[in-house]
């Protein structure tokens, strides 16, 4: 079967500044809200770029980097996981299963949107997106993952409504700890990964402590692929900083500027 065309008919949609354009992706039953960022470069096929949010987290907070990032010729695809922000169902009864169904739904999404290229599809992940982002590249051919603040997770209870937060007991002892890439799902996914990774860490974070962010790094079996930077003072959670929301967007802006000379 070929792949769809998925395009706009005029009134459909409206285009809101810095928004891009609203539309709604099927997951079985339920529909994720997502944001289509256009790219400036209507020529030949468009490379696309997928940001996954964090923890209840929002699209929006990824709005002015994807409208920045498809002013250099990206297509660029923002959502809410299920349950989170405009989008329907019961956060509290879905399980990581459920939220990387989403991801892969908006993936699709993405690779099929007319124009844009499905063997040039790149992942941006915030801290949970980030550990959605390295399952999700089991699923699909992801070319490059930008992982911020990456977080990950015991195997265990995978299929079930439960998610480790830092808040429970255990917790940040459990994140705290320098990993084996054999011992989560996300640090096999990334050491079989085959593209280049960005690895881009907060210095006061509180949420993500260095050892998860180092067994990320040690799970890339070659050094070549791992790029990394470290965000002086700059906590988990950018929306609490905003000197540290700018240095992440140029960070972001200069990346994708870069991969696009390199193409």
């Amino acid at each position: 079967m070929g792949r769809e065309t998925i395009g706009f008919q005029p009134g459909q949609i409206k285009s809101l500044e810095n928004a891009g354009l609203p539309v709604e992706i099927a997951v079985g039953d339920r529909k994720i809200a997502g944001r289509l960022f256009v790219s400036a470069e209507r020529v030949g096929k468009i490379p696309g770029v997928l940001f996954l949010p964090g923890w209840r987290g929002n699209q929006a907070g990824s709005f002015e980097n994807a409208q920045a990032i498809s002013k250099e010729g990206y297509e660029c695809l923002t959502f809410d996981f299920g349950g989170w922000g405009a989008s329907s169902g019961d956060a509290s009864i879905m399980s990581r299963k459920d939220f990387l169904d989403d991801a892969v739904a908006a993936y699709d999404f993405l690779a099929h949107a007319n124009g844009v290229d499905p063997e040039n599809i790149n992942v941006v992940g915030s801290s949970f997106g980030c550990y959605v982002a390295a399952l999700l590249s089991k699923e699909r051919s992801v070319k490059s993952l930008t992982l911020r603040a990456p977080a990950d997770y015991p195997d265990e209870g995978f299929d079930e409504a439960k998610i480790q937060t830092a808040d429970q007991p255990g917790a940040m002892e459990w994140r705290s700890r320098i990993r084996d890439f054999s011992d989560t799902a996300a640090l096999r996914s990334i050491h079989e990964f085959k593209g280049d990774i960005f690895v881009i860490e907060s210095g006061s974070d509180d949420m993500v402590p260095r050892g998860t962010v180092q067994s990320y790094m040690n799970a890339i079996p070659d050094a070549k692929k791992l790029s990394h930077v470290v965000m002086d003072g700059a906590p988990h959670a950018l929306s609490k900083s905003p000197q540290a929301r700018e240095e992440y967007a140029k960070i972001l802006a200069a990346r994708f500027s870069e991969n696009k000379k390199a193409e």
